[in-house]
């Protein structure tokens, strides 16, 4: 049997840049270390084949799986954009000591070219190989690079908001300013303001439109922020986790991992609950023939599931004795609607639901109700 490694692990999701898993690492006083990844916690069961470990997880929702992982953490990004001022864009010649000015035609607008450093909250921002430039004097100039006073006269502090930028000055931190004026200048900080702020059009947020709802699919209203807390939900399942374990990587103790969830909505006779309110099958076993370089090609997993056929004839009336020790779920709160309950032109042509008087006890099919018992209907 391979020694995978004696030093802890973290587990690093390698499909896709957004997400990662949570990694909490500690050591005892004796010096040994630990790793706490709360994904594995509880797991139900775990399994060596083809160089892979399977790990069955407990039930979570994803958002208690995994945590977004920003791409801001880099050191330096670089995007490009159009500036907006108000309803003008600002406009440059590839000449060395130009001043921006303002256009109202967007096909004018210079397309600057922003780098960010996110560790020391710097920016410069570049058009046509000149940097936007302070040298003591109003307004702001394109001048090709200074290499001796880049990082004070070509570099700006930023203070950025979704699609909107506050540039301070390194040297004395005044704020850029251009309410009024033709060109960018600076002027004291008193607080951010719509005349020194400016837009970067490139990074506009739009939201997807409402667009209504029909009897299969719902349309929400949703950021386009792609955050693992906005878009999934708080649906819980089991989640197969693969690992090839011979990829750790010999840096920072890595091993990329895959995660997977399973059917847990579907019925062992693969229908699905109309609503995804209650789990139809219950993961609890790996099979891969147990066998750390070889094994089966295939991962087969077994479940519990639960399912009951019930039919209701038409035209005729179908009794359900309710528990007493059961919780009592408000008829708008039921998925009956959804699960397929239907209406009519008159209560005498529809589903309907009602409760009869028949001296219900706790140990037994009848017994005192204590709600409405008169005849009406509730739907």
């Amino acid at each position: 049997m391979p020694i995978v490694s004696t030093y802890p692990v973290n587990l690093k999701y390698s499909y896709g840049p957004g997400v990662s898993a949570k990694n909490v690492s500690f050591s005892t006083t004796e010096g040994i270390f630990f790793n706490l990844v709360p994904l594995l916690s509880s797991a139900n069961d775990v399994t060596f084949n083809q160089d892979t470990i399977s790990i069955l997880t407990d039930n979570f929702s994803f958002a208690e799986s995994v945590i977004p992982r920003n791409n801001i953490v880099l050191t330096s990004i670089t995007t490009q954009s159009v500036i907006k001022i108000g309803d003008e864009y600002v406009k440059a010649t590839a000449t060395a000591n130009n001043v921006p000015s303002h256009t109202t035609s967007k096909s004018e607008a210079a397309l600057f070219t922003f780098t960010f450093d996110t560790n020391n909250n710097k920016v410069n921002i570049l058009y046509a190989g000149l940097y936007l430039t302070v040298d003591g004097s109003n307004p702001l100039k394109l001048a090709v690079k200074d290499n001796a006073n880049f990082a004070t006269t070509q570099t700006f502090n930023y203070n950025l908001y979704e699609n909107k930028i506050a540039l301070f000055a390194v040297t004395n931190n005044k704020i850029v300013y251009h309410y009024g004026i033709p060109n960018l200048q600076l002027q004291t900080f008193g607080g951010f303001t719509d005349q020194n702020t400016l837009i970067l059009e490139r990074l506009t947020f739009t939201d997807y439109s409402e667009l209504g709802e029909s009897n299969n699919i719902t349309y929400n209203k949703a950021s386009n922020d792609i955050n693992i807390r906005y878009t999934t939900d708080k649906l819980k399942y089991n989640y197969l986790v693969t690992a090839p374990y011979e990829t750790v990587t010999t840096q920072d103790n890595n091993l990329s991992f895959n995660i997977t969830p399973l059917k847990n909505y579907y019925s062992p006779e693969h229908i699905q609950t109309p609503t995804l309110s209650t789990q139809l099958r219950h993961y609890n076993k790996i099979f891969t023939g147990l066998n750390n370089c070889e094994g089966y090609d295939k991962i087969y997993l077994g479940y519990e599931g639960h399912e009951t056929t019930k039919t209701f004839f038409k035209d005729t009336d179908t009794y359900f004795h309710y528990p007493v020790s059961a919780t009592n779920v408000a008829l708008s709160a039921s998925t009956l609607v959804k699960s397929g309950a239907r209406p009519g032109s008159s209560p005498w042509r529809s589903d309907r639901l009602f409760v009869k008087r028949a001296n219900y006890r706790n140990y037994s099919n009848w017994g005192t109700f204590n709600g409405q018992e008169d005849g009406t209907y509730f739907c």
